[in-house]
């Protein structure tokens, strides 16, 4: 299933920003629509194109109906242009502008446009821009906050308040200004709506010269005693003159402040940011809990900022004794019936393959709405729960990135750290962090005899921390094959096999896209001992907790079938003998006090599952298995061994040539893994070696 149309912004580009609820300045012209209520301000004024008739033109109120309604949450009185429920049946290409009355700039060098805004796009097509006269509307230009153009960036928003613009350029000492906001729904195609536009809150103001506001800060919130720290982020110009030098300060529980000296700052204007690091690291001698406030002062030299509300940014800072070192956990909700699903999994794979040493990864599979063989096993035990209950997801593809939301994006794309997409910089950024705990899973099996698998671990905190975090243990398989595709979106039959048939794909997909609508990797199966995990008492600095969790298996899993005979497929679906417990410790309410979100994860750690009947065994108490197979990155060989051996593991092509090789040399007794990474080989069928002293096998490795 797609996402929802309406996309929740979280920044915007540089010549537009989002003022700080408080805000000095000179109020030129302002319209909150609560004196007129349902009816166009007075000297206010629209313009409508013929069609006006049908589409209704500039409304006000604050209650609408129609479809369109549901997609404003609740507001004050505003203005808005409705396509979406009025231009039908009549369609037509509208152009709707609402103009204000004329207001004077004269002794302003700066001015600026604050408002409120909500925006839907249908089509594609619709545009929505600020305009702005200097003649009293005879001619018009239209400020673009970049090269896209619209508002902001022609994306859809539900409701985004104090959006500001610099019209500076256009409006600045001149004595007859306007301002409009413009509409245009952009298709005249009758089988089609347009979207919708509303607006509110408007203010034109002189802002003052100097107004600085730290607004990020980008150190983690947890710190190493004795090891220094070197904070960063980004302050806010919210004044009109630019800034080429000023001091960035900070102070720690209310100690001396820490001054450096910026200077040579370039392109820091009126409504962007810049990006500072101070040069004066910090040290916390001492564990506990760390305030650290952050401003800006002496701007342009000796320059005092003019507001002060909005200058100070707060952090809070938990120092531990010893970080550990972190494995990020990345949750994803997908379903096998969903083509943007498959769009993202190539992006997604390539960064969980780039980062599987530092992040551990479950995918639940997941009825939204579409078919998915393996939903129909775990969402009444634990995926529903996790997905409509602890998620509120709304729609699939949906990734959680240490319990915080990030849509994994489409086909490849790969963005910056902090983007609200999957990446590798990000993944990264994460482990950096570190972590208060560590997480040691001392026994991973699975009993045939019973049916049962069972987990044991030991949690130990570094930190204080109150009761009430959460260990969730996850059991996974390595991999689901179907043999057809099965999805009920685009493409559908054409990636059936043989593949290579198919050059270009339904819909311009490659057939090459094949697996990622048959093969799905790291699959849910249980969550133990439920979907709200083992609540855990209170830790102290140098604790630990245990937890125990078993699950007997209470469902078919790759046996019987149950497939889609129209499509010529009888078996229920294939899954590889390998599978693993995933443990990671949460924090569903989240630490204000030190900046820590609620659903936050602050560790995790995963094994394979030994088989205490079943696995392989060579001769002489030897027992060797590898998972995943197939795998797309790391390849883990579990083996158990009865006494000290010499262990050699090599791999080699179907040419019969060495392509890797490992000698563990003298091995103690038990269970082992090691990690082979096949990311240096080329996809297609290997022959991993696995080689003791009194005993050897051979099995097969597909690199995908």
């Amino acid at each position: 299933m797609k996402k929802n149309t309406l996309i929740h912004l979280l920044s915007v580009v540089l010549v537009a920003t989002v003022f700080s609820s408080t805000k000095a300045q000179t109020t030129l012209l302002f319209q909150n629509f609560e004196a007129s209520t349902t009816t166009i301000p007075a000297g206010w004024s629209q313009q409508l194109t013929a069609s006006a008739s049908t589409n209704g033109g500039w409304v006000f109120g604050n209650a609408f109906t129609g479809q369109f309604s549901s997609n404003i949450p609740a507001h004050t009185y505003y203005a808005l242009v409705d396509d979406y429920d009025n231009n039908y049946p009549a369609e037509a290409a509208d152009n709707d502008t609402l103009y204000s009355p004329a207001f004077s700039c004269v002794g302003h060098t700066h001015v600026f446009v604050s408002f409120d805004l909500s925006y839907t796009i249908v089509t594609g097509l619709e545009t929505a821009n600020l305009i702005v006269s200097v003649d009293g509307g005879k001619t018009w230009s239209t400020v673009s906050p970049n090269s896209t153009g619209g508002l902001p960036g022609n994306q859809s928003i539900a409701w985004i308040d104090s959006l500001v613009y610099d019209i500076s350029s256009f409006a600045a000492n001149q004595a007859n200004v306007k301002i409009g906001f413009a509409y245009f729904n952009g298709d005249p195609n009758t089988s089609n709506t347009g979207g919708a536009m509303a607006v509110d809150n408007i203010d034109v103001f002189a802002p003052l010269n100097y107004d600085l506001s730290t607004i990020q800060q980008n150190a983690p919130f947890l710190m190493q005693v004795g090891t220094p720290v070197t904070f960063s982020g980004v302050v806010e110009n919210l004044g009109g003159d630019s800034i080429i030098s000023m001091h960035m300060n900070y102070t720690v529980n209310g100690g001396a402040v820490q001054s450096d000296n910026i200077t040579g700052i370039s392109g820091f204007n009126g409504l962007t940011t810049y990006n500072f690091t101070h040069n004066i690291p910090y040290t916390a001698p001492s564990a506990g809990t760390y305030t650290v406030k952050f401003w800006a002062d002496n701007l342009n030299g000796s320059n005092a900022d003019m507001f002060h509300a909005n200058d100070t940014l707060t952090a809070n800072f938990m120092a531990i004794t010893a970080v550990q070192p972190k494995m990020v956990m990345f949750e994803e909700l997908m379903n096998a019936s969903c083509d943007p699903c498959m769009n993202a999994t190539p992006n997604i794979d390539s960064v969980l393959a780039n980062t599987q040493s530092i992040c551990n990864t479950i995918r639940y599979h997941y009825n939204f709405p579409g078919r998915d063989f393996m939903d129909d096993e775990t969402y009444t035990s634990f995926v529903g729960n996790r997905a409509d209950t602890f998620y509120v997801a709304n729609g699939v593809p949906n990734g959680y990135l240490d319990g915080l939301n990030i849509y994994p994006g489409y086909g490849g794309t790969q963005v910056g750290v902090g983007s609200g997409y999957l990446n590798t910089p990000l993944v990264q950024y994460e482990a950096a962090t570190g972590s208060p705990f560590s997480i040691n899973i001392t026994s991973a099996t699975y009993t045939q005899a019973s049916a049962t698998f069972s987990l044991a671990a030991k949690i130990t905190s570094y930190g204080n921390f109150p009761a009430g975090l959460k260990a969730r243990v996850v059991l996974s398989v390595d991999t689901i094959t179907y043999k057809y595709d099965q999805s009920q979106e685009d493409p559908i039959s054409v990636f059936q096999p043989p593949l290579g048939t198919t050059t270009v794909g339904n819909g311009g997909y490659p057939d090459s896209w094949f697996s990622y609508i048959t093969s799905f990797p790291d699959v849910a199966e249980d969550m133990m001992p439920g979907p709200n995990g083992t609540s855990l008492g209170a830790f102290t600095a140098g604790s630990n907790q245990t937890i125990n969790v078993s699950w007997q298996v209470n469902h078919p899993w790759g046996s019987n079938p149950r497939g889609s005979v129209a499509l010529g497929d009888t078996s229920k679906y294939d899954s590889t003998a390998a599978m693993k417990f995933t443990v990671f410790l949460q924090d569903d309410a989240g630490e204000p006090a030190v900046g820590v979100p609620a659903k936050y994860v602050y560790q995790s750690a995963s094994a394979g599952v030994t088989y205490l009947v079943g696995m392989q065994e060579i001769s002489n108490g030897v027992y060797f298995q590898m998972y995943p197979n197939p795998t797309r990155g790391i390849t883990n060989l579990v083996f158990n061994i009865a006494e000290e051996q010499n262990v050699n593991i090599e791999v080699f092509n179907l040419l019969g040539e060495k392509v890797y090789a490992a000698d563990l040399g003298k091995t103690v007794a038990g269970q082992h893994t090691f990690t082979l990474n096949s990311n240096g080989l080329a996809p297609g069928m290997y022959m991993v070696k696995f080689a003791t002293s009194n005993a050897s096998t051979t099995q097969k490795l597909i690199v995908q």
